[in-house]
């Protein structure tokens, strides 16, 4: 895709989903918590819990940008 997480737009179709929701996983990172949270308040379900998985990879795991490690396995 030519899309990244900055280009996201919610649909009404994305807001119908997050209304039933229980959990809406994010990636984090400062990548898209704001669009969860607009869509999170705007689909009324104030009990949808935004579990941001970035945030559970340990720090020194994580690069920005492009990133080669040799010994990924």
């Amino acid at each position: 895709t030519s899309t990244g997480p900055h280009d996201f737009n919610p649909t009404e179709q994305d807001a119908r989903l997050v209304s039933r929701a229980e959990l809406f996983l994010v990636n984090g990172l400062g990548l898209d918590e704001s669009k969860a949270e607009l869509m999170k308040r705007g689909s009324g379900n104030a009990n949808l819990k935004i579990i941001q998985l970035g945030d559970r990879i340990p720090k020194d795991k994580l690069c920005e940008g492009f990133c080669n490690d040799a010994n990924h396995g």
